[in-house]
């Protein structure tokens, strides 16, 4: 025999419900549901809170007025309309009670092989059967109007639990953190447990409250109670908060007719994580949503450095105090109680991510929209902010070195990793000592660091901060809590040379003056070794005297190459000037190429110099070098009778009208440097003097060239080093008129 009361919705009224079929239901002993989640769910995405739960319905709402719709965790204690049975009661005196438990547990994966796990268990004593309920159901109810999911009336966000039509009930409400971590991944294998702190629970009225009806929650003795949310309703009524001792009831002064919503608010219970909690139905039905305030914080940078999840858990300001006198909280000098940033953190705040937000320069947290719970407008308030911008580090190449970076934190242990090597991978020898967060600040610092040209650029660093140096072990070891931010760091050289001349080309003589700098972008003054080697130049020129500041050290080895050491001021530079002349004016004696290349180091260079153009070291300004080429052009025309193309006809010579003639154009590239565009042409004019008078008479002569249509100018291209293009023309000798 199985009789049910079901509460009948219809033009804002309710119909009591019998009590002896109530009776009925609760004297039969049902088998108590203990833990609704009978198998745990397959790996979800990373950070993914959706299918983590028995009935598959939402945790978090994604719609709605909610201040924090994407901080609050609500418990699903099954599938809507499931009645949850009352404890069992023996079936002869003396009795014996044992109370019905229903243990969900939550798990939000944090990676391949942890997850944050929250275990909630509800127990109800004999008699005292609810059923799992949809907030909306009712359409009156006012709490989907602050959280619900996207599917609109038919809300997905089963948060409640529902004494039946007209009765009062009593559950008891218990959760515990942990953080799991499995041998394998998977999760699978043995299971590693770390209690997470949970700082307390969340309840909420979850259903129209008519006047008559209340929610009474308790919890410990050190239990403090803060209205956090709130819905003002569409009709009018009042909504009450009163504290008594260490109980919270929320009670109004009235429901909304059905079309329109009812008032509710939403209470934190700070410090405690069991509530006994009444629902007070007794001319209708109350129902409560309990949830949790919980998340997971990622590094932002590559996926190739993992994720690096943190434990995030807020604490929370004092908004009014609620006494044991009934509060209206939709009153205008009532004040909600915030959200504040966690009591271990980077920076100023700490927010959890619903997802990673890998990014390829670490920038992917943006942070977290709060919104005003009024208007629905939202303030975006960034949680990277251990550093008030990203940080450049002043790197000495070549020596090994000290670097430290000041993380801006609060409470706890600080460690940090920095890719020095840009393999996109967190390296044991890439991590820093851990540091106690002192004075709002922790220093971290890399030890013995050689910094190599190709290193200099942006680097990508974690930083991470815990309660503990043991879960700071790797970069991506979990955090039961605190906070991880990810960051792009910029290696610049200490020091950096550049080199220049005065000519852009080699001259076919004279002098040429080069001048080096040698430049520091560091916040203290820096000794610097620089080695210029000129022996590419000296088989054309010879080098001057060099102009250099005076209490440094100069040395020349006699073999093209000479060195300078000496101090360069803070964010400063030094010059050095030196002339080379050049041997020649024709164009020799050497390859024709003045080539000086220049390096520059914090530490004394020993050995030859290179510096390969487009090379890292170029880039970074650990090296410069300069090429100067010298351009040459010659063109040699000769003729040729047609008939004897072997011997070259001497300048002057006379031939009878009627001769033909052969042209050659033989052009080379004498200098040291391919010449590009080369055209050649033959512009010609005559004057012939007559009984008339003398007559002028002028043209363009048609050559013909290698590879190319003939024509009066021809474009031969580029001409290589030395290279020799040989073009033609013929004529004949034009008898006197």
């Amino acid at each position: 025999m199985h009789a049910v009361a079901r509460e009948q919705r219809g033009g804002g009224a309710r119909r009591a419900a019998l009590g002896a079929a109530l009776a009925l239901v609760l004297g039969l002993g049902l088998a108590p549901v203990v833990d609704a989640m009978t198998a745990p769910p397959a790996a979800a995405a990373v950070g993914d809170l959706t299918t983590s739960t028995n009935s598959g319905s939402a945790l978090m709402a994604t719609e709605g007025a909610g201040r924090y719709k994407d901080r609050i965790v609500w418990i699903n204690w099954g599938t809507a309309g499931q009645v949850l049975p009352g404890g069992t009661r023996s079936a002869r005196p003396p009795y014996t009670y044992t109370d019905a438990t229903t243990t969900v547990t939550t798990r939000q994966d944090l990676s391949a092989d942890a997850r944050l796990e929250v275990a909630c268990t509800m127990t109800r004593g004999y008699q005292h059967d609810v059923d799992v309920y949809r907030p909306g159901t009712w359409t009156a109810d006012g709490l989907p109007q602050l959280y619900r999911t996207a599917q609109g009336v038919d809300n997905n966000l089963v948060s409640g639990v529902r004494a039946p039509l007209g009765t009062d009930r009593d559950v008891t409400v218990s959760c515990r953190a942990e953080l799991a971590t499995y041998a394998a991944a998977g999760f699978t294998g043995t299971r590693t447990v770390q209690t997470v702190p949970l700082a307390g629970l969340v309840v909420a009225d979850a259903e129209s409250t008519k006047a008559a009806e209340s929610l009474r929650a308790t919890g410990t003795t050190t239990t403090t109670w803060r209205v956090i949310d709130r819905y003002a309703g569409t009709c009018g009524t009042q909504y009450r908060a009163a504290v008594s001792g260490n109980a919270l009831t929320f009670s109004a002064s009235g429901e909304c007719p059905a079309g329109q919503y009812s008032a509710t608010a939403v209470a934190l219970a700070q410090g405690a994580t069991t509530l006994n909690i009444h629902l007070d139905g007794s001319e209708g039905q109350s129902a409560a949503a309990v949830g949790y305030v919980l998340g997971a914080d990622y590094g932002d940078a590559a996926s190739t450095y993992g994720h690096g999840p943190a434990v995030v858990e807020p604490t929370w300001t004092a908004g009014t105090t609620v006494g044991s006198t009934a509060t209206n909280v939709l009153a205008a000098g009532f004040t909600l109680a915030t959200m504040a940033a966690p009591a271990t953190r980077l920076g100023a705040q700490a927010f959890p991510n619903r997802t990673v937000p890998q990014s390829v320069d670490a920038t992917g947290d943006t942070g977290w929209a709060v919104p005003d719970g009024t208007t629905g407008a939202t303030t975006a308030t960034p949680d990277e902010d251990a550093f008030a911008a990203a940080p450049t580090l002043t790197a000495r190449v070549g020596v090994a070195s000290t670097y430290s970076l000041s993380a801006r934190c609060t409470g706890g242990r600080v460690r940090g990793w920095l890719d020095w090597n840009a393999n996109g991978a967190f390296d044991a020898g890439e991590a820093t000592g851990t540091a106690a967060c002192t004075a709002g600040a922790a220093t971290l610092t890399w030890s013995g660091v050689t910094v190599t040209a190709p290193q200099l650029g942006p680097r990508t660093l974690r930083v991470a901060i815990a309660t503990t140096d043991v879960q700071l072990l790797t970069a991506t070891t979990p955090i039961v809590a605190g906070e991880v931010e990810d960051w792009q760091v910029t290696l610049t050289a200490a020091v950096r040379v550049t080199k220049t001349a005065n000519a852009a080309t080699m001259p076919a003589g004279g002098v040429v003056t080069y001048t080096v700098t040698v430049s520091n972008t560091g916040a203290a003054a820096v000794t610097a070794y620089v080695v210029d080697d000129y022996a590419g130049a000296i088989d054309d020129a010879t080098l001057g005297a060099v102009t250099r500041p005076a209490g440094s050290t100069f040395a020349d080895d006699g073999t093209g190459r000479f060195t300078w050491s000496g101090a360069v001021p803070a964010n400063g530079s030094v010059t050095l000037t030196y002339p080379m002349t050049m041997r020649s004016s024709v164009g020799g004696p050497g390859d024709q190429v003045l080539t000086n290349v220049v390096a520059v180091s914090t530490a004394a260079v020993n050995g030859g110099v290179t510096c390969v153009a487009g090379s890292a070291a170029q880039a970074a300004g650990q090296c410069a070098r300069l090429d100067l080429y010298r351009p040459g052009i010659a063109i040699d025309k000769q003729a040729y009778l047609a008939t004897a193309l072997t011997t070259e006809l001497a300048s002057g010579v006379e031939m009878a009208p009627g001769t033909s003639v052969v042209w050659r154009y033989v052009v080379s590239n004498t200098g040291s440097v391919p010449l590009s565009g080369v055209v050649v042409s033959d512009a010609w004019s005559q004057t012939r003097s007559t009984i008339d008078g003398p007559t002028s008479t002028g043209g363009t002569t048609t050559l013909t060239c290698p590879d190319r249509p003939p024509g009066t100018s021809v474009n031969l291209g580029t001409l290589a080093v030395g290279a020799t293009v040989t073009c033609t023309a013929t004529g004949t000798v034009v008898p006197a008129p």
